[in-house]
Formats: C-alpha cells, sequence, structure tokens
C-alpha cells in the first residue's frame, strides 16, 4: 500500500448487491439510512460530513434531500414508505442532476447499470482494517435493514442514537467498539 497515494476529494465506495431485495426491504434500507445517516457522519472525518465546507463538493446528504421536500424527519420516512414504484424511490432518496452522488447512491438500481446499493460517504484510506470494517458495516447494514420493518406513522422512533444503530441493525460489537473508538478520536480532532 506504499504505492497507494489518497487525498481528501477521494472516497471509497461500496457496493451492496441488491438485485433480490423486494421494493418494501430497499425502503427499509433508506428508510434506516436517513435515521442514522448523522451518527455514520459522526465516525468519519468532519470534511466527509454533512455541513462541513468540503462535503457538498463530494456529494448530497440523503436527509436533507428528501428534508427539503418534506421538512421532518418523520414526513421524509413516511415519504418513503409511500413509495409505489422503485423509480419513485430511487428519485425520492436522489433527486436532481447529481442523483447519483449521495451518500447511498441508488442510480445504479435505476438504470440497470448493476444490481448495488453504492454507499459514498467514507474517506479514502490505505488502512487495510478501516477498509474492511467499513465495507462489513456496508453490507450488514444492507442485509440487517432490509428485514425490519417499515416506519409508518406510530411506529417511527424518536432520534436515532449510536447505540441503537449497532444494537439492532449492525449487531457486530466488533465493529460497535471499533467505530464508537473511531467516533470519540473524531470528536476529539474537530
Amino acid at each position: 500500500v506504499a504505492c497507494i497515494r489518497t487525498n481528501e476529494s477521494m472516497g471509497m465506495h461500496v457496493h451492496v448487491e441488491s438485485k433480490n431485495y423486494s421494493l418494501e426491504s430497499v425502503k427499509s434500507i433508506c428508510q434506516q439510512f436517513l435515521r442514522f445517516e448523522e451518527i455514520i457522519d459522526s465516525f468519519l472525518p468532519f470534511h466527509r460530513r454533512t455541513g462541513s465546507e468540503k462535503c457538498h463538493s463530494y456529494f448530497e446528504s440523503n436527509i436533507l434531500s428528501v428534508m427539503s421536500r418534506h421538512h421532518t424527519l418523520k414526513g421524509s420516512l413516511k415519504a418513503v414508505s409511500s413509495c409505489q414504484t422503485r423509480v419513485e424511490l430511487y428519485d425520492l432518496m436522489n433527486p436532481g442532476f447529481r442523483e447519483r452522488y449521495h451518500k447511498l447512491n441508488l442510480q445504479n438500481l435505476k438504470t440497470g447499470r448493476q444490481p448495488t446499493i453504492e454507499f459514498r460517504q467514507h474517506h479514502s484510506t490505505k488502512d487495510e482494517k478501516e477498509v474492511v470494517n467499513w465495507v462489513r458495516f456496508c453490507v450488514l447494514f444492507v442485509v440487517n435493514a432490509a428485514k425490519l420493518p417499515l416506519l409508518t406513522g406510530d411506529n417511527i422512533p424518536g432520534d436515532a442514537v449510536f447505540d441503537e444503530l449497532f444494537e439492532n441493525i449492525i449487531m457486530c460489537p466488533i465493529l460497535q467498539d471499533y467505530y464508537s473508538e473511531k467516533r470519540a478520536n473524531s470528536e476529539n480532532v474537530d
């Protein structure tokens, strides 16, 4: 890895196969991503977080994109659950002319280019442990979020918290410890 060079503008994109997921499962993945986007940001470097000066030049926030039309997290989650078609869901989650440049990119599903959900928010890295843990996180997020029931009306929980993400979706104590430490170190740097 000594010959690999990275900079802040580069990202690590992870594609998770999703060709066998129903519309309801993809909606559940999207809802959980909207709920936890800020929590995921919290264990990444500041320049990869929504609100940082550079973040917008790399990708768009899914939650801010959806909330720009539905105003609240609850309204956004309801909008996802009410999508009647895959294209409607893909356009809701990745709107506008920068549609594929969102943290959670569904455009490969829309175009049929490849049957994957793409995670774009991670920074580039030469650290093998960081790469393996992020890939594991993305795969577990998709696989486990797809199994959850849709959030509609009364079953929409309150604010998302770090432990809930790892205990109810990722379900891997090793990753929870790893990202807890990353989050603590990130808070000390920013």
